[in-house]
């Protein structure tokens, strides 16, 4: 018997992108292209027409770092946050905090929007109707909250597809944006 793991790669940045129309992050998700080099290219700190080259260990580097900032900044981690994940003083990771916001705008516009509707309305709520009471929750919540409730809502429809075409006894558990199952 051996375990299968199915995950949705880029599950944040391609509801990020759907969600919020951004046309940086739909070309970048629609392209293929690896999205932290392409992160790590907003900020200035590779060149434009980076590619990965897992054979390269500075670039490999700097990926890992982008990779932890792109996926904080997208909950709303702050500077001295970040500065702490990075390893980086908090006015650096601010820097790499407004890049984001620099290069993805249409994106934040709709992400701040959404809050902003969330807490006048005292609800977020999903395409299938889930709702979370934003009375008390905090912002980092409120941001984050469409992609991480869409990744629950593709995982639930792809383990009912599963169960309804017979590979319900082989699903191991639904795991954020992932599917274990036990085959042999």
């Amino acid at each position: 018997m051996a375990i299968v793991h199915g995950d949705i790669v880029g599950a944040e940045a391609w509801l990020a992108a759907g969600f919020s129309g951004d046309p940086d992050l739909m070309r970048i998700y629609q392209s293929g292209a690896d999205q932290y080099i392409e992160f790590a290219i907003a900020t200035g700190a590779l060149p434009p027409g980076t590619r990965r080259d897992k054979s390269d260990p500075e670039s490999e580097w700097i990926r890992a770092m982008h990779k932890t900032a792109l996926l904080a900044i997208n909950h709303g981690v702050k500077e001295k946050t970040l500065g702490t994940y990075l390893g980086v003083p908090a006015w650096k990771a601010g820097a790499i905090i407004n890049a984001h916001k620099a290069a993805y705008g249409v994106y934040w516009h709709w992400a701040e929007e959404h809050v902003k509707q969330g807490k006048k309305r005292g609800y977020v709520s999903t395409d299938f109707g889930w709702k979370l009471d934003v009375e008390h929750c905090q912002y980092n919540t409120i941001l984050n909250f469409p992609q991480q409730s869409a990744c629950g809502e593709v995982l639930r429809a792809a383990c009912v597809f599963l169960c309804d075409r017979g590979w319900g006894p082989c699903l191991s558990a639904p795991h954020h944006d992932a599917i274990y199952m036990h085959v042999r």
